[in-house]
């Protein structure tokens, strides 16, 4: 399986030793750099056909922080700093790992067997997306308990527990070896992110109370959280004036 990868690195020692590293590894295939992210931005279709990039975040005029708020198809992305204090916020945006520079080609194999992972995950789904295509709402997902089908709507919501999800339905409780980024993908719109750590059915939602939702399970009532950035979305969604 080759991996196609894109380098956006503004400084040209760092992306010299990186296109050095990545030259040195078999399976993956650099199909384009940029030394800057309004560059990388303006090549959209390179962008979205790659299965990840390596990303610097200080860069002029469009930070590496910037170009993840405004990608709408993320592929795995590694980011490549000289600076530690920008970690959290580049988490928040679902990245593979951060490497500090220089990078070496231990740690940068250590961060690529998190992708290569990641990207055979994602291609298993869209096998499974594609073979459930005009089958109905429902999709099977590798869990705990075997591979299980599952009706989408009877999934009441998805709650992340660090590289796995829960999955809460009306069967039960399910684990899958996710992540809530991929779980995103393959819901149908009628599931929105309240919460970092949760995905809900808007079907089933049977309350809501101030910053909370209450959807009901086989478990009993289950309370979930709405983070500030999500609640006026959810609200548009739910045509709450």
């Amino acid at each position: 399986m080759k991996i196609k990868s894109i380098i956006i690195e503004d400084d040209k020692l760092s992306m010299q030793l990186l296109r050095e590293l990545v030259g040195k590894i078999s399976f993956l295939d650099l199909t384009a750099t940029y030394e800057s992210a309004k560059e990388a931005f303006e090549h959209m279709d390179k962008i979205k056909e790659a299965d990840l990039i390596f990303l610097d975040i200080e860069m002029p005029d469009m930070t590496g922080i910037e170009f993840l708020q405004n990608l709408e198809v993320k592929p795995e992305v590694i980011i490549i700093s000289g600076n530690p204090e920008y970690a959290l916020d580049a988490f928040e945006f679902e990245v593979t790992d951060y490497i500090l520079k220089p990078p070496t080609l231990p740690r940068l194999l250590k961060a690529l067997n998190k992708v290569k992972e990641n990207v055979t995950i994602k291609q298993n789904r869209q096998s499974l997306i594609s073979a459930n295509k005009g089958k109905g709402e429902s999709i099977f997902i590798k869990t705990d308990k075997g591979i299980k089908k599952f009706d989408f709507k009877d999934i009441l919501f998805v709650e992340a527990m660090e590289n796995y999800v829960k999955i809460w339905s009306t069967d039960g409780v399910f684990i899958s070896h996710s992540t809530m980024k991929k779980m995103r993908e393959i819901l149908p719109d009628y599931f929105m992110q309240v919460h970092r750590s949760y995905i809900i059915n808007l079907n089933r939602i049977s309350l809501i109370q101030s910053n909370v939702i209450s959807i009901d399970t086989p478990q009993g009532n289950q309370v979930i959280p709405i983070g500030k950035k999500y609640r006026d979305e959810l609200y548009e969604r739910l045509n709450v004036k």
